[in-house]
């Protein structure tokens, strides 16, 4: 199989990731006639990501008919914000107590894993580091 650079302009530190990817399927789809019904985005900063977390969160996109699933963990650190009217809130409460409810959780997306229908390429609403690319 031969190697393909990817486009230089794809490079810039401004391009959004959907970008990237969608270069990617569309190219897959283009050189190997393959037309997936789901993309998964694995990124090279996860060494401890094992192939049952991929299954995992493709279960999760299957069960739960999700558009995407982020990998997350919970962050307990304590947050806060700037309150109405009387200085900072706490924003987690759980973090100054020994029990929580699993409402009160924070989580943060960690990119190990990110699963998606390849549809979501076209709608441009993925999720990238927690935020959704416009």
């Amino acid at each position: 199989m031969a190697v393909r650079v990817r486009d230089p302009h794809l490079s810039d530190p401004d391009v959004h990731r959907q970008e990237i990817v969608r270069a990617a399927v569309d190219d897959m789809e283009a050189r190997h006639d393959v037309f997936p019904d789901i993309v998964a985005v694995l990124y090279v900063h996860a060494p401890l990501r094992r192939p049952e977390h991929v299954a995992e969160a493709l279960d999760t996109l299957l069960m739960h008919e999700a558009d995407q699933v982020v990998s997350t963990y919970e962050n307990r650190a304590l947050h806060i914000r700037h309150g109405r009217s009387s200085g900072i809130k706490q924003i987690n409460l759980a973090a100054s107590r020994g029990l929580r409810l699993e409402r009160e959780a924070l989580f943060t997306a960690n990119n190990a894993v990110h699963v998606f229908w390849r549809d979501m390429i076209l709608v441009g609403t993925l999720t990238w580091n927690g935020s959704i690319t416009p």
